[in-house]
């Protein structure tokens, strides 16, 4: 009997000192996830690959308190009980956590897809800008007649923008808007390759679009914007700040709902569509995104990544 009081006294002991362990391992988790959050606004953390997230000594102090964390959380339940945990375990230990402070959040997307028109920006009133560009040049129309011209201008775009590949493309493509604009304004007269039509196109973030973009960065997920445009949507976005991929229907050769500019997207990025989301504003965005294997989310991109991250 002294034999086996003195065994269980050793292991009262050892439960002690496991449990200061445990507390110090909440503490420091806890500490690290401060810091990261103060990294945060110091520097961008962008998509995450093996290399960026060892270069990274925040997240991987993090992600070594995390499988701690686990482990501790083992010991705490039966062995024949512990087979959830000892999957949510494995995971950790492969690094499958998003970098967050959410440890016990086992991650099922890998990447996130931004559509960019309607979602991600919006088109100041280019009106104004063509009414006074025609009175410029001696054409005086009214701005019903400018608006019948813009909405002509849209109508020769949008199934033609994934033909604006390359810089010759893009120009030819730009002179025949241009055309249908002058034509439909009533000002035929006017010269399409001298008349400034993309200069009156003010594109803005839309509310919120910046933050929710940065929540998926910093929550590790890699970020991508996937568009039904030609190949200046790139310079358009950086002039508004974004520094993000850009994967345009003029890239992919086919414009959404066809399945090619989102899997020449998840290909760069090196994702399976199973584990990507696609957010967007149109049932192009929709279909598009099913017919390429993705899960879909509608705008308000903000309100989007809440659910993704949810």
């Amino acid at each position: 009997m002294t034999e086996r009081r003195e065994v269980d006294q050793a292991l009262l002991r050892v439960l002690d000192l496991r449990a200061v362990l445990v507390d110090l391992v909440d503490g420091a988790r806890e500490l690290a996830c401060e810091a990261i959050h103060l990294g945060g606004g110091l520097r961008e953390r962008r998509r995450r690959d093996v290399a960026a997230v060892a270069a990274d000594v925040p997240l991987e102090l993090l992600l070594a308190l995390q499988r701690g964390e686990v482990r501790a959380a083992l010991l705490d339940h039966p062995f024949d009980e512990r087979t959830d945990v000892v999957e949510l375990r494995v995971r950790l230990v492969r690094g499958e956590v998003a970098h967050g402070c959410n440890p016990m959040r086992a991650v099922d997307v890998d990447a996130v897809t931004i559509d960019a028109f309607g979602t991600l920006v919006g088109l100041d009133d280019p009106l104004p800008a063509l009414r006074a560009s025609l009175a410029e040049r001696g054409v005086d129309r009214d701005l019903e007649a400018v608006r019948r011209g813009f909405e002509a201008e849209v109508a020769h775009y949008v199934p033609r923008s994934h033909e604006g590949r390359d810089e010759a493309t893009l120009a030819l493509l730009r002179r025949d808007c241009a055309a249908a604009f002058l034509a439909a304004a009533g000002a035929a007269e006017l010269d399409p390759d001298e008349f400034p039509f993309v200069a009156a196109l003010r594109f803005h973030l839309l509310p919120g679009a910046r933050d929710a973009s940065n929540t998926l960065l910093l929550a590790g997920l890699q970020v991508a914007v996937v568009s039904n445009w030609d190949v200046g949507l790139r310079a358009y976005l950086e002039a508004l700040g974004l520094d993000l991929p850009v994967f345009t229907s003029a890239q992919a050769g086919a414009p959404k709902p066809a399945p090619a500019v989102f899997a020449l997207a998840l290909a760069h990025l090196g994702v399976e569509p199973a584990r990507a989301v696609h957010v967007g504003d149109s049932d192009a965005d929709r279909d598009g995104a099913a017919a390429a294997g993705m899960r879909f989310e509608p705008a308000p991109l903000a309100d989007a990544v809440a659910r993704i991250l949810a």
